[in-house]
């Protein structure tokens, strides 16, 4: 018996060094995740003692074993047949806390991602008379509302689950709220008065949702307004939440994805325009671009096939007018033609520098998480520069990065849930 478990424990070794080193890496998961494959960190001194070099094996292996999106196909697939799976609105789960079992107001399953903007009913049938009659002017086209969800709701974890869509849950803590502001306040001391600074903190998807499903989460309005408050003199609220709110019910936020779209951005856009003092430009001075089939982060967390029949489709814009850039802000899909998030910016990088036409000597410095990237190409049309910052990947200091410009907008732009990371506070902070 001991030698059949020294042999069981031989060949699982070596099945592992095969999926690792011998078996081609199986991109297609993070694909899925609409991310990069994850590197190991730089066996130096300062890595190996602090632990991040230990502490980027693990994610490293996990990338790079052969056909890994084929494995985890088949475990969900097995783990169906013995009903375990992701809860809907047609199954039990007594791991979940249900939802309130009224049912939302009937909207139709969508098959295709809606498109921003709902097209006119067709004309009525002619008259079977001999005589024509002129058509009755039709109806008009009934409002879509996308924020209300298909089929009743079940919470998971951080995820409330419903047949068309995944949206994350936010939790409220008082002390990081606090603790993101001092950090922004921070940045403002340590500036000269050469430089704006500004807060954007977006709503996510839950904050819009009707009451009973919204009820689940805590309120990102009072996190906002409580941020609103405790920001130092000189550093300038953007009221992103009113902006997006007036078009809650339009395609503003994904259903597979935790990021919000193009048209979410840009009403966000709209607000910080306000509060920087200059003109938006309107969406008629974009060209439109779609992108169907995107299965989004939240997706790959918790895949089904309702899911997956009704995937989003990405809208990107493209101004019309004379415009050049040292780089490109938008992206086609990649060779592998997968839809992912990265069309915005090319994905996060942890600086990316942006020259345009426009010579005004502004320059705009956005410290973000990946809600940014869907935001920034708006900026383009206004700023000489556009210097963005990733602190989870940035290592330098975005208070010398900010010297080498003379007259700056510095935007603080993620979403909500940062609130609740005292992590991403941290590496603001650090970054300083």
């Amino acid at each position: 018996m001991k030698r059949m478990n020294i042999a069981l424990f031989c060949a699982a070794l070596v099945a592992c060094v095969l999926a690792v080193t011998v078996f081609p890496v199986d991109m297609r998961t993070v694909w899925d995740e609409n991310r990069t494959i994850n590197a190991l960190a730089e066996a130096n001194a300062q890595n190996v003692f602090s632990g991040e070099f230990a502490g980027s094996v693990e994610p490293w292996l996990s990338d790079r074993v052969g056909y890994r999106a084929d494995v985890a196909a088949a475990s969900r697939a097995l783990g169906s047949l013995y009903g375990v799976g992701v809860p809907s609105s047609t199954q039990s789960d007594t791991s979940s806390a249900p939802l309130p079992t009224s049912t939302p107001e009937p909207t139709p399953t969508p098959t295709a991602a809606p498109s921003p903007s709902q097209a006119e009913p067709s004309a009525p049938a002619a008259s079977p008379t001999a005589t024509p009659t002129p058509s009755p002017t039709p109806p008009p086209a009934p409002e879509v509302n996308y924020m209300e969800p298909v089929g009743a709701g079940n919470v998971k974890g951080p995820l409330l689950i419903f047949e068309d869509r995944l949206v994350e849950l936010f939790g409220y803590s008082g002390r990081l709220i606090d603790k993101y502001s001092g950090v922004i306040n921070g940045y403002r001391e340590a500036l000269g008065d050469n430089v704006r600074v500004f807060s954007l903190v977006t709503p996510t998807q839950i904050e819009f949702m009707p009451e009973k499903y919204k009820s689940v989460s805590n309120s990102e309005y009072d996190a906002i307004q409580r941020i609103t408050e405790t920001l130092a003199d000189g550093v300038v609220p953007v009221d992103a939440y009113s902006s997006i709110a007036e078009h809650a019910t339009e395609y503003i936020y994904f259903r597979t994805d935790h990021h919000w779209t193009a048209r979410g951005a840009y009403y966000a856009y709209r607000a910080f325009a306000a509060a920087a003092g200059f003109e938006p430009k309107s969406l008629d001075e974009y060209e439109e671009f779609e992108y169907p089939n995107f299965l989004g982060y939240l997706y790959a967390l918790a895949p089904s096939a309702s899911l997956k029949s009704n995937p989003d489709t990405i809208y990107a814009y493209k101004y019309r007018g004379e415009l050049e850039t040292s780089q490109p802000l938008l992206q086609t899909p990649g060779a592998n033609g997968k839809t992912t998030y990265n069309i915005f910016l090319g994905g996060d990088k942890p600086q990316m520098t942006v020259t345009t036409s426009v010579k005004n000597g502004r320059t705009a410095v956005i410290i973000k998480n990946s809600y940014g990237n869907a935001f920034i190409p708006w900026l383009a049309p206004h700023y000489e520069n556009v210097v963005v910052l990733d602190p989870r990947s940035f290592t330098g200091s975005a208070v010398e990065v900010i010297g080498q410009y003379e007259d700056v907008d510095l935007i603080f732009c993620s979403y909500a849930l940062i609130l609740s990371s005292e992590n991403f506070i941290d590496l603001i902070a650090k970054i300083k």
